[in-house]
């Protein structure tokens, strides 16, 4: 029996999809979607949505090969113990892990069934996927938890509400949010309390992006949550009120896109060397630096300008979220010693207190909340 990355891999193939295209859809390296198309990991079950969306595929079936390529994973340990092929049946039966994940997948289902989840994912035609990575249309069904810690990622991002229902951010003092609102690069984690099934346009930013098309001086707006009529005036709102009145996503999708068109420009010398920067972060900065053209001190100059933060702490942050996407793609099941020296990291101690600062919680505390998406935590209270 094929696994969904082996199924995927054969859908990718017949619709002449490269390797590389499908991998930076899904924020993924090549390698590790190769590994996964060959039965060697999985996929998450956020990535799962995001397959449905991509390849148009239902959802239900997707999930019901992810839950059954789990259980094949984990039925290992119990083939060691079994002594027949009845024992076998009584000790699968008699698994805990089986009935769980065939309980969560049964959950799942029942929320798709009852209140559908629709999830729209759209990436900017040329040039403005040089400025916008990328715009997800999420109408909510019922959700089974009440907040979302998001970790920070070095991006801004614009989230359109198109609804009537008020979101809260924790923030000192804890802040509204209605309409439209902007988050600025984050040094650590945003916590928001969400609203039952809403509906939002979420619109994520290349790193220096959002400086390009606005010019708003990113270092103003690091580490904070804005609402967007500050920064963008009453265009916003208008633009808002067009996308309400859209009859279906491809319009919505475009009435967006056409908004940000019309806010592009020439890309400046900067832009082009923050952006050349931002995709050598896996270099020391000891070495990329030269390469750029600028000093130390201009090139950190530029970083807050356009991004937000100096470019040592736009690596951190990066280095940070390559670890999110390891042990979200590998479930933890690694040595913690490789991972830490894999992606740099003095020690073991370093590297704890460097996901504390990011997330505000430990490495195993992160995989004790059984998070889908490498950048998201769901609760029911505030942690």
């Amino acid at each position: 029996m094929h696994t969904l990355g082996q199924s995927i891999r054969e859908l990718r193939l017949k619709k002449g999809i490269s390797s590389q295209e499908l991998a930076s859809f899904l924020n993924l390296t090549p390698s590790v979607l190769y590994q996964i198309e060959q039965g060697k990991r999985h996929f998450t079950k956020a990535q799962v949505f995001t397959l449905a969306t991509y390849f148009d595929l239902g959802e239900k079936g997707l999930l019901i090969q992810y839950q059954n390529d789990r259980i094949q994973a984990e039925l290992p340990p119990l083939l060691t113990e079994c002594k027949s092929p009845g024992h076998l049946s009584r000790l699968i039966k008699s698994s805990t892990i089986v009935q769980k994940r065939h309980r969560n997948m049964l959950h799942t289902l029942s929320q798709m069934q009852h209140n559908p989840l629709e999830i729209k994912a759209y990436i900017p035609s040329a040039p403005l996927d040089t400025y916008v990575a990328n715009m997800i249309y999420c109408k909510g069904h019922h959700l089974d938890y009440v907040y979302e810690k998001i970790l920070p990622d070095g991006a801004v991002q614009l989230v359109i509400s198109l609804d009537e229902t008020t979101r809260f951010v924790k923030t000192e003092p804890k802040k509204k949010l209605k309409n439209a609102w902007v988050s600025g690069v984050q040094k650590q984690a945003l916590t928001y309390q969400l609203a039952q099934n809403s509906v939002s346009l979420y619109i994520q930013f290349q790193p220096g992006g959002f400086y390009e098309l606005t010019k708003l001086p990113q270092s103003e707006m690091e580490s904070t949550v804005l609402d967007a009529d500050l920064l963008f005036g009453s265009s916003i709102l208008d633009l808002r009120e067009s996308l309400l009145h859209c009859e279906n996503t491809t319009r919505l999708f475009q009435t967006a896109e056409q908004f940000f068109f019309n806010k592009i420009d020439r890309p400046s010398d900067a832009h082009t060397v923050v952006n050349y920067a931002c995709g050598h972060m896996n270099v020391p900065l000891s070495s990329l630096i030269p390469k750029t053209g600028y000093s130390q001190k201009h090139l950190s100059h530029l970083f807050k300008k356009h991004i937000g933060v100096a470019p040592k702490y736009f690596q951190r942050i990066h280095r940070f979220n390559n670890v999110l996407q390891q042990i979200q793609t590998q479930k933890g099941m690694r040595d913690w010693s490789t991972l830490v020296f894999e992606n740099g990291y003095y020690d073991q101690a370093h590297f704890i207190k460097e996901f504390k600062q990011f997330t505000g919680t430990n490495p195993q505390a992160y995989l004790a909340t059984g998070s889908t998406c490498a950048r998201f935590i769901h609760s029911h209270h505030i942690r």
